[in-house]
């Protein structure tokens, strides 16, 4: 399932110079980080901003995201939201490089954070061969 990309909203003009107006990739478009070190989290909300974006760090009731920003499957927070929303999109942050170089919302489906990443498995009782 596709989302729609947020819509473009006007960010910067200089009417008396005739530039066209500047428009952010992240214009209208609220985000949820978790599952990253504090400092990740403060860069990328940073970026997020920047770009007109809105940052979330928890999930709120009366507040859902548009995009679950995360680095581990094993985050409660990504567990919470994907438990009581599961069509909300969950990506890395390379989604968010990839918006930003490109200056437009990208595809997120290449960028989707995969049931397992950041957890680690041991796998024990098998016999040898």
């Amino acid at each position: 399932m596709t989302r729609p990309s947020a819509p473009a909203s006007h960010i910067d003009s200089d009417t008396t110079t005739g530039n066209t107006p500047q428009y952010a990739c992240f214009d209208s478009t609220v985000v949820l980080i978790c599952g990253y070190p504090a400092d990740v989290t403060q860069q990328l909300a940073k970026q997020v901003e920047a770009q007109g974006g809105r940052v979330m760090t928890r999930q709120h009731p009366r507040a859902l995201p548009h995009m679950v920003i995360c680095g581990t499957a094993a985050d409660a927070t990504y567990k919470e939201i994907r438990k009581a929303h599961h069509t909300i999109p969950a990506v890395t942050l390379g989604w968010v490089e990839a918006c930003i170089k490109s200056k437009k919302q990208v595809d997120y489906r290449p960028y989707q954070l995969k049931p397992l990443t950041g957890i680690n498995a041991c796998i024990t009782n098998f016999d040898s061969v």
